[in-house]
């Protein structure tokens, strides 16, 4: 994790001022970093912190994520409620519990071959 926002730190020092870098929630329920959206929460404080700490000139409102559908409910996250899956986590309520609307830059909605 450290040497992912590292690398993130590195490539916002040498990437236009006016780009944005975006994470993306990831599919896999196998311990792959930011499939739990709680990752995206500690990327995004890490990342901020090194720039801090290096006194960076990079602002971190260039560091954003991107919402994919597929991948969230691939990670067992609910896109809507459902009384058929009591255990699985409301991704709108994860979100919310991580403070992470703010730095929602885009929803990548698409299809899934299970159904949400």
């Amino acid at each position: 994790r450290e040497q992912v926002a590292q690398s993130i730190v590195t490539i916002l020092e040498n990437t236009p001022d006016n780009s944005t870098f975006l994470i993306e929630n990831s599919a896999s329920l196998n311990g792959k970093l930011c499939s739990d959206i709680r990752d995206i929460r500690w990327l995004i404080d890490r990342v901020s912190e090194i720039l801090q700490k290096t006194k960076s000139s990079v602002s971190i409102s260039r560091l954003g994520w991107c919402l994919d559908t597929c991948h969230a409910h691939a990670a067992g996250y609910l896109l809507g409620q459902s009384s058929q899956q009591i255990d699985s986590k409301l991704l709108v309520d994860e979100i919310t519990a991580s403070n992470l609307w703010e730095q929602l830059k885009c929803i990548h909605v698409n299809e899934s071959k299970d159904l949400f």
